[in-house]
């Protein structure tokens, strides 16, 4: 799914009387209550019935700290609207968020990499504090190039966002500079299979010649061509964690961010 569609669905408000179903849209989790199911022991829909929710799935890595998405969170808040956020957990942000270990997400697949013997890896995504997701899972990748002595090359990163248009354009820039690479790690799984598309395009090997990991384990990951290895997000957990922070915002007792943990799913992009 493209960028532009991702954004269309930052928030979604929902009057919610049911057990929770989730989906992912690219590489948001959609989480919301299936009022069509019936809830064992009526409690948690008696507690839930009339009021309205909002579960929002996270705004896209590349508009997360507008001022205008941060706007609206603030006022959802202020209204008193019970909600949780899919996403980037940081401090200071309005209300409750849930998201993934992105740095361990980004340092396990670098790692994975190098253990295949590739040595010098690049990373296709923005690297900045504006883009926080990604910048954790660049933070990840950067720790274990250095954990294995070598020095991260600014050469070998280059902005991108999650579209595959964006990952073909970045892969582009990144074999024009001429700098010697036999590894991606991306940000995103449509980053990777828009610069596996450009690598195929100039017939360079995948993974013969570069192995190729993405982030979020979306459907299109598997039917990759090759198969695409990928950080896996779980979205039913993460489903389950938004509904609990529901809950228990919805019961006025504590909740706290959530930072999920995150699996690494090794298909044939990596050549392992």
């Amino acid at each position: 799914m493209e960028h532009e569609r991702a954004l269309q669905h930052r928030l979604q408000l929902a009057e919610v009387a049911g057990p929770v179903v989730t989906r992912q849209r690219g590489d948001r989790v959609v989480a919301q209550l299936d009022r069509r199911r019936p809830l064992g022991g009526g409690g948690a829909r008696e507690v839930l019935r009339g009021h309205q929710l909002a579960i929002a799935p996270g705004v896209a890595q590349d508009a997360v700290d507008r001022i205008g998405d941060r706007l609206r969170l603030e006022q959802l808040v202020d209204q008193g609207t019970h909600f949780v956020r899919w996403g980037a957990v940081m401090e200071g942000q309005p209300g409750l968020s849930v998201g993934c270990d992105n740095f361990h997400g980004g340092q396990e697949a670098t790692q994975h990499l190098l253990q295949l013997g590739r040595h010098q890896i690049a990373f296709l995504g923005h690297a900045s504090g504006h883009y926080p997701e990604f910048f954790e899972r660049y933070r990840g990748y950067s720790e274990a190039i250095k954990a294995a002595g070598a020095s991260v090359s600014a050469a070998l990163q280059v902005d991108a966002i999650t579209m595959e248009q964006s990952g073909y354009e970045a892969a582009c820039e990144l074999l024009a500079r001429g700098e010697p690479f036999d590894a991606i790690v991306a940000a995103s799984d449509l980053i990777a299979i828009g610069a596996i598309r450009a690598l195929q395009e100039r017939r360079i090997d995948v993974p013969g010649a570069v192995s190729v990991v993405g982030f979020d384990d979306i459907p299109a990951a598997m039917l990759a061509n090759p198969p695409l290895t990928t950080v896996m997000q779980d979205t039913r957990l993460a489903g389950e964690a938004l509904v609990d922070s529901l809950l228990r915002s919805v019961h006025g007792e504590p909740a706290e961010n959530k930072v999920l943990p995150t699996r690494l799913v090794v298909r044939r992009s990596c050549g392992a």
